[in-house]
C-alpha cells in the first residue's frame, strides 16, 4: 500500500510506502500487526520525471516518423524506381511503421503511468470476427506455426474499441510466437458468459516462472534479456494491461517453464457505455 503524507519541513507531500504483516504465536494464532513503513518519495520523483520525458520524446519522434511513413507510401505508389530502389524504398517504409507502433505505445505508456486511462472509441462490434480478422493475420505471415480457434457459433456484439482489442491481440499473439518453437500451436478460446466474455492465447512455449509471472507487466520487462533475446522493448503487456482494464476487464497470467504460457482477460458485457 502507497499513502502520500504531508511533510512540514519543505512544504512537499511525502510518498510513503507500508508493508504490513500479521504477527502469530506459537499456536498460530493472530497476536497483532507488523507494519514497515518505507519513504519512496525520491523513487517515485524519478519515476515521474521518466514518464514525463518518454512523453515528450514520444510526441517529438511521431511528427518526423508520419511524414517518413506518409512521403514513403506516396513514392512506393508513384513508382517509377528500379528493382534495388523499390526493395530499400520499401524497407524505410516498413521500419518506420515499426518505429511508429512503438512511438505509440510509449504515449499509451505514459497515459497509464500519469494515472489516465487509456483513451477508446467504443462502438458495437462482433467480438469473434475481430479475433478472427487477427489470428487470419498471422496465419499468413506466421506459417511455421499452428493456430486453432474456439470462438463462440453465435454473434457477441459488445461495446469496445475494436482498433485497441485488436492491438490487445497483435501484442498476445505475437508473444506467442516469439517464445514457442516452429511447428507449435497457439490457441485462441473465446468463451461468452453472462456478465463478461473470457478469451485466452495459450502457447506451447518456453514457459515462465513465478518471478517472471510477476513482472511480466512491468514497463520495459523482457522475460529474456539475453543478446540472443527477441526484438522488442518490453511495452506490449504492459499496455495490453492498461487498455483491458480500460474496458474494466481483468487480465492474468498462467504460466510453468518448458509447459507454455496462457494469458487470459475478460471483458464486460454490458448494454451501454
Amino acid at each position: 500500500m502507497t499513502i502520500g503524507l504531508p511533510d512540514n519541513r519543505d512544504h512537499k507531500t511525502r510518498t510513503v510506502q507500508a508493508n504490513m504483516a500479521a504477527v502469530r504465536n506459537e499456536e498460530g494464532l493472530k497476536r497483532g500487526v507488523i507494519t514497515l513503513l518505507r519513504d519512496i518519495s525520491r523513487e517515485r520523483e524519478l519515476d515521474l520525471m521518466k514518464t514525463e520525458f518518454i512523453s515528450t520524446a514520444a510526441h517529438e519522434l511521431r511528427t518526423p516518423l508520419t511524414s517518413v511513413i506518409g512521403f514513403s507510401e506516396v513514392l512506393l505508389k508513384q513508382g517509377g524506381f528500379n528493382e534495388q530502389q523499390m526493395e530499400f524504398l520499401t524497407i524505410i517504409h516498413k521500419k518506420a511503421e515499426v518505429l511508429g507502433k512503438i512511438v505509440e505505445d510509449l504515449l499509451d505508456l505514459a497515459r497509464v503511468d500519469s494515472g489516465q486511462i487509456i483513451r477508446l472509441k467504443k462502438d458495437w462490434a462482433n467480438i469473434g470476427s475481430i479475433l478472427e480478422r487477427c489470428v487470419s493475420d498471422y496465419r499468413r505471415a506466421c506459417t511455421d506455426h499452428h493456430f486453432k480457434t474456439v470462438l463462440p457459433d453465435e454473434t457477441v456484439s459488445m461495446l469496445v474499441d475494436d482498433r485497441k482489442l485488436f492491438q490487445v491481440m497483435e501484442n498476445l499473439l505475437s508473444n506467442a510466437v516469439k517464445f514457442s518453437p516452429s511447428g507449435s500451436t497457439v490457441q485462441i478460446t473465446c468463451q461468452p458468459m453472462e456478465t463478461e466474455v473470457h478469451i485466452a492465447v495459450s502457447d506451447q512455449g518456453i514457459g515462465m516462472n513465478p518471478d517472471q509471472i510477476t513482472r511480466i507487466f512491468d514497463k520495459f520487462y523482457r522475460v529474456d534479456a539475453s543478446n540472443t533475446a527477441r526484438e522488442g522493448l518490453g511495452l506490449g503487456m504492459g499496455i495490453v494491461r492498461g487498455i483491458v482494464e480500460a474496458h474494466q476487464g481483468r487480465i492474468w497470467v498462467n504460466s510453468k517453464p518448458e509447459r507454455g504460457t496462457t494469458i487470459s482477460f475478460t471483458l464486460p458485457r454490458s448494454t451501454q457505455e
